[in-house]
């Protein structure tokens, strides 16, 4: 995905994930997870952040389980966790305070290596 400045509206997806604030400890689970960004392995106790996820109800049965109604939030059905690794996790939080809409599915290494050829040195100089 392209760096960009926005994320554009809610309203345009289907499922939405909602970032982290702050690193988390990996909980213990029957199975390591994978980073949804770089696919390695994480282990119980690792440093990781969590990213929630939901989705809208595709039919009546999940509308009426989960809510539907205006005073509800439209992405209700909830999904499994994602998870990134510490490394990165470094990378998203850099991406994210430099005010680019960057989502755990992206490899962040592929995207910063982008950063760096669109704005590395001597780069910006010459887009002003």
């Amino acid at each position: 995905m392209p760096l960009t400045c926005g994320c554009g509206d809610y309203e345009d997806y289907d499922e939405v994930f909602y970032g982290p604030d702050e690193y988390s400890v990996m909980p213990q689970r029957r199975r390591r997870a994978r980073c949804a960004s770089c696919k390695s392995l994480i282990n119980e106790g690792d440093t990781v952040t969590v990213f929630s996820r939901s989705r809208r109800p595709r039919n009546d049965v999940e509308s009426r389980i989960c809510g539907d109604d205006l005073s509800y939030d439209i992405y209700a059905v909830p999904l499994a966790s994602l998870y990134l690794c510490e490394s990165c996790s470094d990378l998203f939080f850099s991406l994210d305070a430099l005010g680019f809409c960057v989502g755990p599915y992206e490899d962040l290494r592929e995207t910063v290596k982008q950063y760096h050829r669109e704005y590395g040195p001597g780069k910006v100089a010459l887009r002003q």
